[in-house]
């Protein structure tokens, strides 16, 4: 019964000895009697029927009648073909494999994917393609031996698995589809393959998008038009002649592994990234062999690499075969070439990077991604750099970061039914161990980032020769550049470093985190102090954490701002605490204004190795500005759990009210500035200061149709992270790393805490209960209540120096606080709190031991093999993810919710996973629970692309009642065409723009920017504009446009051809697009964001060139002109969004000169 009142009723109607009603069966029409049970139910069942949603039985027998549909709706295959779609509408054959009779394809409804199992002796082999990978599917009669033949084409390739063998009249009588009747006492019997024989194995980089299946049997037409219509398929009826044209045979692939090492190395990996990513065959790349050389012979290697990976997206862009007239679609394609080769322009940053590099360390940062299939390669991109590469500044092409990933692009996830690791062992084995080659040049496996490991991410490196520090010319390899990073062997505090290869990566490790270079110390500046323990001794109160100097920290900051865009204009005031690499330390530094001069104090929990070589504080983070405090899904369901005061009211509170900021955002700039300004929208472009200037002059209405979709996709963005995350604000919530209070002013259970933005703003002191937790949240102790003790008493030590923008705890108590917050540390650790009443906890839990986890070691020294193992295991027993999601499902599905035994063994599996990257022992899945409800989640956990039917329940829990209260609606998107550029702006192209301009705005936006430029200037940029500042700005121009659509090209998440981000969603800083997996679109949008502000400071950089406010506002206003010239030209309206900034910038600079330097302005005009 649907309701318990519906069973009631029933019960009066037809229970009891003399029912109102009866129902007679059966022949002799035989009354059923009812009435309620006497026996009480089982609590399972109880617990199952409150849990899961009411289905109407007519529906789950309609679903069930089409599940036995299509257990019986199999299609006979008799040949399986991989190959090429050629541009001649040929299929060519580069792989066959006969299955005549022992080949099924069926549907499997529930994964919404095609199954295509084919039956050997030994096992069965079978290919997996899901139904929103297919970009085309046909059905077609071949003409010559009258079979159907069924064509796919795929947006990327499909997966191969082997099972245990079974006769093919299984596949008849059983269920094609069910993958646990496979299963074993032992394990999982499905194994996932690279292909399915060492012949495909040859193919499969090249030939894995192109599928075409020969079918046998009177009913494969008839069933596989069945299948397509109930799965939504369109289906079209193109016949695809079929040719052995030999594309990628093994003689033209030698030639052309051949050919790569001839060139040079920039443009055989632009070469080659063509040819792995299937825009164009190898047999087509040998037709524009002699192009490609003609180009290097006439434009040289930099302007040759950077039009080879224009041309890339181009072609992939244009369906320029088309144009094949005489029917050689060989000649299209070097006519297509020549005709890109002829609109194309270097960009200024390539052709002279020293003239106009930003200052900030960054360097051209090459990319592939190894998948079960093939690999992919991706850039150069600048990345911000690390120790090992700023050493190398001069070699840093010889460097590559390489990525494991799935076909699809993300993490590469395994389940409970399917073995992975001989998968990985073969696919990322075989280079970690012997090295691989790309492009024509061999690389071996160099080291990994603590952040590129957990993003399934290494470094390799291919050995160069170098001058050293003698001048002398030496062989740089990864042995060498490891042993030059320190001592790793007989640390004193570690002695059994070595030993765990875990740990002995983690420590290479440091040298590769990204920093910016700041200032060397000598000596006799560096001291060395004692960490302040508790009573026992085993614990830290200063774990991770040092000191500095006032002044070392002012030359710290001075460095930093000379060298960043990022840090001298955005940065406004000093930090007082950094997070640092110097020699073999990291952590923290906090300023001691007890200590004169130069100085850093270092303690033994900083001390990882022995690096005595460099004296250079390298920095990895500043925190010279709070942060705002999100909450998230675990932490509400810890907050419900520890019954927070506010109740639900609370949550739903904060939640309308970022619903109420999306509807306001659209009413005028004021709000969308103030929207951009909580939510980090548009930060690369610094939407929410241009929206606020704009609203300061005097524009009301969001007129302009750009700006308009901008916030559109703005406001998606912070609904769908509302929806899906639960991320809502906390007014007066504070994200701020801790620090320690080494003068003992606090006593235990207090904390300090002051933020402020900028130099001369008034602090904010925080007072009173304050909760205080640190992600991930996960156990019921994770949430704290302590007490801040709010503006400190003139004279005492955070009066003379408040530590602004960290929090300070206290080293007093019977243990640190931090190592109760989900066992955090001082080294870097960022911690939330907030003194909103009604998000503070009443019950308060004991928090988990998080003990020192138990190392993994072995009984030698660890070798790059024992670090190659190590790296292979972790991508298979990285568990974190799953153990998270398991432990908020089963909050959600039990009734003591977080205090459920399963949550508190989940709990101590997260605290496990997460010491993993440096224990080295892994959380192994068969010790995760189960959920509560086999087979059913809460609604708040469907995807936003559903890959199956799937079953929800409605989620009583705090977070599916928020969940279900947001509508969001996903805006349309049209995907971008990259028209190409008229060239480079010329001089006189520009004059007569400003000659037509009149210097008259047209529109309210440009009404706004004219006002910040006087009359005089924009007259004295007409009659003065230099052909130099001309070239300038038109090279910033092009540079910036061609350098955007490489960026919207290499981050999108869809898989369909010529997929790119438009530039509205480069601009806010979100990728629309829905996906299976948020996490991968969460990674590429942060990489999309870091990517568009280094070129966006770049071009800033170009614009000013470090001229006063009066030149800057000169060029800043051409650069905004010169937008105007190609309005449809992709790129052109959010560079314009760069030379506005800049405009409002230099006139903000000019009135502070005039207000502070009147007389020396005078005297210069």
């Amino acid at each position: 019964m649907a309701l318990a009142q519906v069973g009631q009723h029933f019960l009066r109607e037809y229970g009891g000895k003399r029912p109102r009603k009866t129902i007679r069966v059966g022949a002799p029409g035989r009354i059923l009697a009812f009435e309620l049970s006497r026996h009480e139910p089982r609590p399972e069942l109880v617990y199952r029927l409150r849990q899961l949603p009411y289905v109407d039985p007519k529906q789950a027998e309609d679903r069930a009648a089409l599940l036995a549909q299509l257990r019986t709706r199999l299609v006979s295959v008799s040949t399986i073909q991989c190959g090429w779609q050629c541009r001649d509408g040929v299929f060519s054959v580069e792989y066959e494999k006969y299955c005549s009779g022992i080949g099924r394809l069926g549907f499997d409804d529930d994964r919404r994917q095609f199954r295509l199992r084919i039956h050997e002796e030994d096992r069965n082999l079978v290919i997996a393609i899901r139904a929103s990978q297919i970009s085309a599917a046909s059905l077609a009669l071949d003409s010559k031996k009258g079979s159907p033949t069924i064509a796919f084409t795929l947006a990327y390739p499909p997966v191969y698995e082997s099972e245990p063998p079974t006769p093919v009249d299984f596949d008849d009588i059983f269920d094609l589809f069910d993958m646990t009747a496979r299963r074993t006492s032992s394990g999982p019997s499905r194994v996932r393959l690279s292909a399915l024989d060492d012949e495909h194995r040859e193919h499969t980089p090249f030939s894995s998008l192109a599928f075409r299946i020969v079918c046998e049997g009177e009913y494969a037409v008839e069933n596989f038009k069945w299948i397509c219509a109930h799965a939504h398929i369109s289906l079209h009826t193109d016949f695809l002649a079929a040719e052995y044209r030999d594309i990628f045979s093994a003689e033209l692939c030698t030639i052309y592994a051949a050919w790569l090492p001839i060139l040079r190395y920039e443009i055989a990996f632009q070469v080659d990234a063509i040819a792995r990513a299937g825009t164009l065959s190898i047999e087509e790349l040998f037709f524009l062999r002699n192009e490609i050389e003609e180009t290097i012979e006439g434009n040289g290697t930099v302007w040759t690499a950077a039009f080879i990976r224009y041309f890339a997206y181009q072609a992939q862009d244009t369906s320029w075969y088309m144009i094949a007239r005489d029917g050689s679609y060989y000649r299209a394609l070097q006519k297509y070439f020549k005709f890109c080769r002829g609109m194309f322009v270097l960009p200024v940053s390539q052709e002279n990077r020293e003239m106009h590099k930003t200052r900030e360390d960054t360097f051209e940062c090459y990319h592939a991604r190894i998948t079960p299939t093939r690999i992919l390669l991706d850039g150069p991109f600048p990345e911000r750099s690390n120790r090992v590469m700023r050493k190398y500044a001069g070699y840093t092409s010889n460097f590559l970061r390489v990525s494991f990933s799935d076909e699809n692009g993300a993490q590469y996830r395994f389940d409970r039914d399917v073995d992975g690791r001989s998968l990985i062992y073969e696919r990322l084995g075989e280079p970690l161990l012997h090295g691989f080659e790309i492009a024509g040049r061999r690389f071996e496996w160099l080291a990994y980032s603590q952040s590129g490991l957990k993003q399934h991410s290494v470094w390799f490196m291919a050995p160069f020769s170098a001058h050293d520090v003698k001048g002398e010319v030496a062989t740089v390899n990864a042995e060498t550049i490891i042993a030059d990073l320190g001592t790793f062997h007989n640390i004193p505090h570690d002695p059994e470093l070595m030993k765990c290869p875990a740990r002995y990566g983690a420590r290479i490790a440091q040298a590769f985190t990204t920093t910016e270079a700041a200032v060397e110390v000598e000596v006799e500046e560096v001291f060395l102090d004692e960490d302040i323990k508790d009573s026992t001794g085993r614990r830290s109160f200063t774990d991770g954490v040092g000191t500095m100097s006032e002044e070392l920290a002012s030359d710290i900051w001075s460095a930093l701002q000379n060298k960043s865009v990022r840090h001298r204009r955005y940065g406004r005031c000093m930090p007082k605490a950094i997070q640092i690499r110097f020699q073999g330390y990291k952590g923290m530094l906090s300023l001691d204004y007890r200590l004169q001069g130069r100085a850093i104090c270092l303690r033994p929990s900083m001390k990882k190795f022995e690096a005595p070589g460099s004296m250079m504080i390298e920095v990895a983070s500043v925190f010279n500005k709070p942060t705002r405090f999100y909450l998230n899904r675990p932490l509400i369901m810890l907050l419900e759990g520890l019954q927070v005061r506010g109740g639900y009211d609370i949550f739903k509170t904060l939640q309308d009210a970022v619903i109420r900021d999306t509807k306001e955002a659209v009413e005028s700039f004021q709000g969308a500035a103030s929207l951009c300004e909580s939510y980090g929208l548009g930060p690369a472009f610094k939407l929410s200061s241009i929206f606020s200037n704009l609203a300061k002059f005097g524009v009301q209405a969001l007129a302009d149709t750009f700006l308009r979709q901008v916030l559109n996709f703005g406001i998606y963005h912070v609904l769908r992270d509302l929806k899906y995350r639960a991320r809502i604000p906390v007014p007066g919530g504070y994200s701020l790393v801790g620090v320690a209070d080494v003068h003992g002013y606090l006593e235990e259970g207090q904390v300090f805490a002051c933020v402020s933005s900028q130099e001369g703003e008034e602090a904010i002191y925080l007072e009173g209960p304050t909760m205080i937790t640190r992600s991930p949240t996960i156990h019921p102790g994770d949430v704290q209540v302590v007490h801040a003790i709010g503006r400190p008493p003139s004279g005492s030590v955070f009066d003379i120096e408040p530590l602004t923008n960290s929090v300070v705890f206290s080293t007093k108590g019977s243990r640190p606080l931090a190592s109760c917050l989900s066992g955090g540390d001082l080294d870097g650790d960022v911690f939330v709190c907030t003194t909103m009443k009604d998000l503070l906890p009443t019950v308060i839990c004991k928090p988990a031991e998080y003990a020192v986890a138990e190392r993994r070691t072995i009984d030698h020294k660890s070798t790059r093999e024992d670090l190659a193992d190590f790296i292979m295991e972790y991508l298979y027993s990285d568990n974190i993810g799953i153990i998270a999601s398991t432990w908020l499902i089963t909050a959600d599905q039990s009734d003591q919710g977080i205090f459920d035994e399963n949550c508190m063994t989940l709990a101590r599996l997260q605290s496990d996973a997460a010491d993993y990257p440096k224990s080295g022992r892994p959380v192994p899945l068969r010790d995760i629970p189960r959920y509560k409800i086999p087979g059913m989640k809460p609604d708040w956990n469907a995807p936003e692309i559903a890959d199956g039917p799937g079953l929800f329940y409605e989620s009583r829990r705090y977070i599916g009642r928020l969940y279900r209260e947001v509508r969001l609606a996903v805006p349309r998107v049209q995907q971008p065409t990259f028209h190409p550029l008229d060239g480079v702006p010329s001089v006189k192209a520009i004059l007569d723009s400003l000659r037509q301009s009149k210097v008259v705005a047209r529109d309210p936006i440009e009404i706004a920017i004219s006002s910040q430029v006087p009359t005089s200037i924009q007259t004295e940029v007409l009659a003065s504009t230099t052909y130099r500042h001309a070239k300038d700005m038109s090279s910033a121009f092009v540079d910036y446009v061609q350098t955007l659509r490489h960026i919207s090209a290499s981050f999108g998440v869809s898989h369909q051809r010529a997929s790119k981000l438009t530039e509205e969603e480069l601009v806010v800083g979100t990728i629309v697009a829905q996906s299976s997996q948020p996490r991968a679109r969460s990674e590429a949008t942060s990489q999309m964001r870091e990517q568009t502000t280094l070129l966006a400071n770049r071009i800033s950089a170009m614009i000013t060139e470090s001229h006063d406010g009066k030149e800057s506002l000169n060029r800043a206003w051409l650069a905004y002109k010169i937008s105007r010239l190609q309005p449809a030209a992709f790129g052109s309206r959010s560079f314009r969004l760069i030379a506005m900034y800049e405009i409002f910038s230099a006139a903000r600079a000019i009135e502070v000169e005039e207000k502070f330097f009147p007389r020396t302005l005078q005297h210069t005009k």
